[in-house]
């Protein structure tokens, strides 16, 4: 059985949004986020610490550690906000 193109397209976005969406909520949170990775031993406990926290996938908690430091500036929270307003539209439309 095989995907075709729209499909996968698809797939991809959600898959995306649910990192999209885990950015958002950690950038929104990051006064409680960055004390639980602080106090982490190391990244795979930050990254149960993280997931915990935020209640999302072990995936998504790693895209959360691997954030760079300019994505809590003003312009980088729209950016990811704005991307993930346009996937969430895009998913909810119908093929």
């Amino acid at each position: 059985m095989t995907i075709d193109g729209g499909q996968r397209r698809r797939e991809m976005a959600e898959q995306r949004l649910i990192i999209l969406a885990a950015i958002d909520e950690a950038l929104r949170r990051h006064a409680e986020v960055l004390p639980v990775i602080v106090a982490a031993a190391d990244r795979d406990a930050a990254r149960d610490a993280v997931s915990a926290l935020l209640g999302i996938e072990k995936i998504a908690a790693v895209a959360v550690l691997d954030l760079q430091w300019n994505r809590l500036t003003e312009a980088g929270r729209t950016a990811i906000a704005d991307e993930r307003a346009r996937l969430e539209a895009s998913v909810a439309a119908p093929d």
